[in-house]
């Protein structure tokens, strides 16, 4: 039983891997022309290392759970 689950955490590491290796790429695509000047209030917001920091904070308190729930 405990080498299903391990077999399904494996699995759903390696998809949420492979989705984060074909999105990024996609996201970095150069913008198409014409696109228009950015004035002030066009601005985009600041995203910078901070959002990983979230994001790995969030997985490691989702494992910490789901550990706690299998006790």
């Amino acid at each position: 039983m405990k080498k299903n689950k391990n077999q399904n955490i494996v699995k759903g590491i390696l998809l949420v891997v492979f989705i984060l290796l074909i999105v990024a790429p996609s996201m970095a695509q150069i913008p198409l022309p014409g696109g228009g000047e950015e004035g002030p209030g066009d601005t985009p917001a600041p995203i910078d290392g901070l959002i990983g920091v979230a994001i790995a904070v969030g997985a490691v308190a989702g494992v910490r759970r789901l550990r706690k729930k299998e006790n």
